[in-house]
C-alpha cells in the first residue's frame, strides 16, 4: 500500500525515498502508521527517588540527568519510561534530539518535553534506530520544528508524524539493522582502541614528565639530571600578522588560525620547523607541529629555531600548558595566551639523549592512534555508504534463510 496522496514535501528533497526504487514488498506509509505514542503519567512519592533522564545533542543517547526525590520534583508533568521506548524531544536543538531509552534506564522518568513512542509491528525499532539517522528523516525535523532561534525551536511531532517513510519486510529490516549493528560494533571497538591508547600516552606522559620513571643509557646508568629552563630560552617565540579571514581557497601555503583545522593562503610569512600554538578562541593553547612554508593569523604563536628537541617540548607543553593558562585567567575572563605564558614557561629538560627517547615514545603512540582514526573515518564512511543504500531500497539484502 503507498501513501495516500503519493507526493512528499517539496521542501525536502535531498535523501527522500523514491516510490520507483522499491520492488513491491516495500510499503510506503506515514510514520505516524508505524508509531504509537505512549503515556505513562507518574504518581510521585515524596520520599522517593527517581532518575531524571535527558537526550544529549547530536546522537549523544539517553543519558542519566540527576537523581531526584519525589518532593524535590515540582511538576506531577513526568513519565515513567521502559526500555526500547523512543523518545523524541520537543525543546532544544531538534536536529538528532530522538534516541531509543536503553535497558539500564528502564523505569526511569523523563519530562513532559519529550514525547514517548513504542513501534508498530510492522517497524521493527532496530531498523528505525538506523532510519531516523538519515539524511531525509534528519531534515524533516527541521521541517517540523517552528522559530527563528535554533537553541528556542519547538518540535511539532504531529508535523513530523505525517512524514512518509518506506518500510521493506521485516525479515529484510532485521538483516539491514543487523548489517548497521555489524558496522557499529566496529566503529564502537576502534573508538574503544583509540580511547584506550590515548590513556595510555597520558599515563606515560604522567610518569615521564615527573621522573616516576626514567630512561637509560645502554650501560643501565640513568642519563644526567634534569634542568629547569624557561621556556623563551629554548627557542624564538613570534606572532603571525594576518587576521582570520586572511585564507583563500585552493591557496598554496598553510594557513594557521586559532581552529584545530589549517586553512590555506597564497603568501607565507615563515619558512621553517615551528610549534604554532593557539592564543586566544575555544582552542586555546591547541599546538599544531609543521615544518616548511605557511602563515599565520596574528594571535597564533610560532615558536622555531629550537636548541632542544622540538618534539620533547611539544609533548611537555601538550602535558602543561594549559593548566598555565588557566592559572593566568582572569575571573570571569576568556582565557587567552600572551607572550609571557610562553616565554617565562618552565621547562623540565632531560639530556638531549633522553629527549629523544621521550619523544620517539610519544611520537610512535600518536602514529598508532592517528592510524587508528583512519580507520574509525574508514568505518564511519562506510556505514553512511550501506546506510544510503540499503536504507533507500538501492541494494537490496538477501533474506533467504
Amino acid at each position: 500500500m503507498r501513501y495516500q496522496g503519493n507526493k512528499y514535501p517539496k521542501s525536502v528533497t535531498s535523501g527522500q525515498p523514491k516510490i520507483d526504487s522499491f520492488t513491491k514488498e516495500w510499503k510506503i506509509i506515514p510514520l505516524r502508521k508505524a508509531l504509537e505514542q505512549i503515556f505513562r503519567p507518574i504518581s510521585l512519592a515524596e520520599e522517593e527517588e527517581y532518575q531524571l533522564v535527558t537526550v544529549k545533542r547530536n546522537r549523544g543517547g539517553v543519558v542519566p540527568r540527576e537523581v531526584l526525590l519525589g518532593k524535590q520534583i515540582k511538576t506531577q508533568n513526568q513519565h515513567i519510561l521502559k526500555s526500547g521506548d523512543f523518545l523524541i524531544a520537543r525543546r532544544q536543538i531538534i536536529h538528532g534530539a530522538c534516541e531509543f531509552v536503553p535497558e539500564y534506564l528502564d523505569n526511569s522518568i523523563v519530562s513532559s518535553e519529550y514525547d514517548i513512542f513504542q513501534t508498530k509491528p510492522e517497524l521493527l525499532s532496530e531498523y528505525l534506530k538506523f532510519l531516523i539517522h538519515t539524511t531525509y528523516l534528519q531534515q524533516t525535523f527541521f521541517q517540523s520544528s517552528i522559530g527563528v532561534d535554533i537553541e528556542k525551536m519547538v518540535f511539532k511531532t504531529n508535523r513530523w508524524l505525517k512524514f512518509p517513510i518506506a518500510l521493506p519486510p521485516i525479515a529484510e529490516q532485521k538483516k539491514i539493522a543487523e548489517i548497521l549493528g555489524m558496522c557499529d560494533r566496529q566503529i564502537e571497538l576502534t573508538e574503544k582502541l583509540i580511547n584506550s591508547k590515548n590513556k595510555l600516552k597520558r599515563g606515560l606522559m604522567q610518569k615521564l614528565f615527573s621522573q616516576e620513571i626514567r630512561f637509560k643509557q645502554d650501560n643501565n646508568c640513568l642519563f644526567s639530571n634534569w634542568k629547569t629552563k624557561k621556556l623563551g630560552d629554548l627557542c624564538s617565540i613570534t606572532t603571525g600578522k594576518l587576521d582570520a579571514n586572511a585564507m583563500v581557497d585552493n591557496g598554496q601555503y598553510r594557513f594557521y588560525t586559532c581552529a584545530k583545522n589549517y586553512f590555506y593562503i597564497d603568501n607565507y610569512e615563515f619558512d621553517t620547523n615551528a610549534l604554532i600554538i593557539s592564543g586566544n578562541g575555544a582552542n586555546v593553547g591547541y599546538i599544531h607541529h609543521y615544518e616548511g612554508k605557511f602563515n599565520a593569523y596574528q594571535r597564533t604563536y610560532v615558536l622555531d629555531e629550537f636548541f632542544e628537541n622540538i618534539f620533547y617540548v611539544k609533548f611537555f607543553l601538550d602535558k602543561f600548558l594549559k593548566a598555565r593558562i588557566y592559572k593566568e585567567k582572569k575571573e570571569g575572563n576568556t582565557p587567552y595566551i600572551v607572550m609571557s605564558t610562553l616565554a617565562e614557561m618552565k621547562i623540565l629538560i632531560p639530556s638531549l639523549e633522553e629527549q629523544n627517547k621521550i619523544a620517539s615514545l610519544f611520537l610512535s603512540c600518536e602514529k598508532d592512534i592517528k592510524k587508528l582514526e583512519l580507520i574509525l573515518e574508514t568505518f564511519k564512511k562506510q556505514k553512511k555508504g550501506l546506510m544510503q543504500q540499503l536504507l533507500t531500497g538501492k541494494t537490496r539484502v538477501n533474506i533467504t534463510p
